[in-house]
């Protein structure tokens, strides 16, 4: 009965990805350069590029790319149109309907979309960010054992999500049964997510940073983590095939990113002021963010084959997993 229910809501997410792509034409191609005058430099004044990242520190590299004008600056006159969304499911769908060009999201959604046929891949890895099961210090839960049992209830982002598979693969290999939990899973955001926890309204919560801190700071613990899961995995940059044919704006965007990574990890004044902006923090809290363990700020792309296999194995593609680079666009980077 389980993992019936987890497939059937697989196949509704598989369903609007499938409804979205076959009800829309490809989206137009980006605009070439046009010469402006000046030697050897290029004008993208005719260019709109949509981007959307979702909410956390997981998503600090688009915060400094933002902040920092590095795509303006690498391609003159471009107009940006920047929006946040919820999770992977909103993100599949306005990049497949054709209103969005370039999103960050996690690994799970973005393999759920390519393999229901969505023309877009991943581009690079943005951040590999910690992932920890929280529960109320005085509950008396020590395992995913102790979950297992009526009236518990779990917060993970969504069903699919890098919190569902990776609790899946816990429950897999500690209960013996990747589908364990299923019953006890809530979808729901990180930050509708920690209000009911904080209440108690939920019983756990597989939450990610700053959630994570502040968590640990009203009292919660943590009784898993990633590593516990197989290992973390990454937050990824997609984008459409219109985008990636456009060498000059494709490029660009992996520039650019990787210049955000590349400031975010020197943890200056400045990085530190642009996280506290975003993430109504201090400078000291968004440093300690970023160094929370099991968090790495890196273009690699980690952990795709390993969630993949296992999302093929358990159902959660509806094919067998093709291998890297049927998910990604050439040149992306493997990480472990």
């Amino acid at each position: 009965m389980k993992k019936t229910k987890k497939i059937l809501a697989l196949c509704l997410i598989a369903a609007l990805v499938c409804v979205c792509f076959s009800g829309c034409g490809s989206t137009a191609a980006p605009a070439s350069a046009k010469s402006s005058g000046t030697e050897g430099t290029a004008d993208y004044s005719g260019l709109t590029l949509r981007l959307a990242a979702q909410y956390g520190m997981q998503y600090a590299p688009v915060y400094v790319l933002k902040e920092m004008g590095y795509l303006e600056q690498l391609l003159p006159g471009v107009k940006l149109e920047w929006d946040q969304l919820a999770g992977g499911s909103a993100m599949n769908e306005a990049l497949i309907s054709g209103s969005l060009d370039v999103a960050f999201m996690g690994i799970p959604p973005a393999l759920i979309a390519i393999d229901s046929g969505a023309a877009y891949r991943v581009a690079c890895g943005i951040c590999v960010p910690p992932a920890e099961l929280m529960v109320p210090a005085n509950s008396g839960i020590k395992s995913l054992a102790d979950l297992n049992a009526e009236g518990v209830t779990i917060a993970v982002p969504s069903i699919g999500s890098i919190q569902d598979i990776m609790l899946s693969t816990a429950c897999e290999s500690q209960l013996g049964d990747a589908n364990a939990l299923s019953d006890n899973l809530v979808a729901m955001g990180n930050a509708d997510a920690y209000a009911a926890f904080k209440t108690g309204s939920v019983t756990a919560h597989f939450a990610s940073m700053p959630y994570i801190a502040d968590e640990q700071n009203d009292g919660m613990v943590s009784i898993l983590n990633a590593d516990d899961c197989g290992g973390g995995a990454s937050i990824v940059c997609v984008c459409t095939e219109d985008i990636h044919q456009n060498e000059a704006v494709y490029n660009a965007l992996l520039k650019g990113l990787q210049m955000a990574v590349d400031l975010i990890n020197t943890q200056s004044d400045q990085v530190l002021q642009i996280i506290a902006s975003n993430e109504n923090c201090t400078a000291d809290e968004a440093r300690t963010y970023l160094n929370w363990p099991g968090t790495l700020y890196t273009e690699d792309v980690c952990g795709l084959t390993r969630l993949g296999e296992f999302m093929a194995q358990h159902s959660y593609l509806k094919n067998d997993f093709q291998g890297f680079g049927s998910y990604t666009w050439e040149g992306a980077m493997e990480g472990k």
